[in-house]
């Protein structure tokens, strides 16, 4: 810029002064905003370590918790089949983890007698022979729930037909198992059911019949 005389000089240099305080301020704010901004980073680092201290804490608490309800469940499911096949087998579960999501799978383990050798054998339940060892580990899983996870009904255990598929070779220990339950651990049991073994462990009993479209309640 050609400057002609010193009025245009002094014209020119206000102007940078104007310039270089305008500029000064900027930066200044700018700097400010910037400290500012370091300040709500380093907060938010010290929330993110904060919440990440908590979801660990979480994950321990609840990988504690699902161990000892697993193995809660797998001592009663396991005294239930042992008791009403009257051979030990032992009931587990294999919890894995995927996508965060928790996913259980039902083995049975038990031993089998081949040629004077005892083999240990595991397998899933739905491979299990027939009907009856699926009936009496989903007896013996809601009665496993209901008393570690149902605090509404801590006291009553509710059971419509159960073990329907159980063999008659099996089906009183099914009754004695159910009974044992009720006086082991102080449990009201209400059962519907069609079997006469179930039927006479009852303390008190109520038969119901239809006839024409109308149901008749009777103390039996």
């Amino acid at each position: 810029m050609k400057i002609n005389n010193l009025e245009e000089l002094l014209s020119s240099i206000s102007s940078m002064q104007i310039k270089y305080n305008t500029d000064k301020a900027l930066k200044k704010s700018i700097q400010k905003d910037i400290e500012n901004s370091k300040s709500k980073i380093n907060k938010l680092e010290l929330e993110i370590e904060k919440l990440n201290l908590i979801k660990l804490l979480y994950e321990k608490t609840s990988e504690y918790s699902r161990e000892q309800a697993k193995t809660q469940i797998e001592v009663l499911v396991s005294r239930c089949l042992s008791y009403i096949f009257e051979k030990e087998m032992n009931f587990k579960i294999d919890i894995t983890i995927k996508n965060n999501n928790p996913s259980a799978k039902f083995f049975i383990e038990e031993t089998f007698d081949m040629d004077g050798e005892e083999i240990p054998f595991r397998y899933d339940i739905v491979d299990s022979r027939g009907g009856g060892v699926v009936d009496i580990v989903s007896l013996a899983l809601r009665i496993s729930f209901i008393m570690l996870y149902d605090k509404s009904l801590q006291d009553v255990i509710v059971l419509d037909e159960p073990c329907k598929h159980v063999s008659e070779d099996y089906i009183q220990n099914v009754a004695n198992f159910i009974n044992e339950i009720s006086s082991e651990y102080n449990k009201q049991i209400i059962m519907i059911s069609h079997n006469a073994h179930l039927s006479a462990i009852g303390d008190v009993n109520y038969r119901i019949t239809n006839s024409n479209n109308t149901s008749k309640i009777d103390y039996v």
